[in-house]
């Protein structure tokens, strides 16, 4: 099977597919047990890698999709979110960051879902760049710093100072795009 370079079938699509398929589950299941927590961290490192990876292959040789514009980004968030969630489960990450982050994103949802026309028009924003990569961070730090070997080190105050500011920015990035899809979808020409 040959891999198109703009259709569904793209490797930039397959490793958005991927990261939720394999990845997410990987990562809970390694991370249930403290002497799991280094393998955690590292297949979370790889699954934040993955969110650059996947949008550099599609820019660079030109594998971009509109399925891969709104793969990536529903694969991004429900996969921090599922994480999230499995991290507030095992006591590692507290609940009012989980709440910030998937109420966030289910309001962002609710306002994409009602302007879908705009949602493909919509670009990536500083903001967004910022809190994702102080998220994508954070989260492997603190599950790192739960890890016995790193209990008595300073890994888990950094991450949770990391992850607070990207949890903030996260709600003010939704605010944002929100906002963004909202003007979007009323300069839209009337069919």
């Amino acid at each position: 099977m040959t891999l198109s370079r703009h259709g569904v079938f793209t490797l930039p699509n397959f490793i958005s597919v991927a990261r939720l398929v394999l990845l997410v589950p990987l990562v809970i299941w390694l991370m249930r047990d403290p002497d799991g927590r280094i393998l955690a961290t590292v297949a979370l490192a790889v699954f934040g890698a993955t969110d650059w990876i996947d949008g550099f292959i599609a820019r660079r040789w030109d594998m971009t999709s509109r399925v891969g514009a709104i793969l990536d980004p529903v694969a991004d968030r429900l996969g921090i979110a599922l994480i999230c969630l499995a991290m507030t489960v095992f006591g590692i990450l507290p609940l009012w960051m989980l709440l910030v982050i998937v109420l966030t994103d289910v309001g962002l949802g609710i306002v994409g879902a009602t302007r879908l026309h705009a949602t493909a028009s919509s670009r990536v924003t500083w903001l967004g760049k910022i809190r994702t990569a102080l998220i994508m961070t954070g989260l492997p730090l603190l599950l790192a710093g739960t890890a016995r070997v790193l209990a008595d080190t300073p890994v888990g105050a950094i991450a949770l100072a990391l992850l607070s500011v990207g949890v903030v920015l996260h709600l003010a990035a939704g605010i944002h795009y929100a906002l963004m899809l909202i003007r979007l979808g009323r300069q839209r020409p009337a069919a």
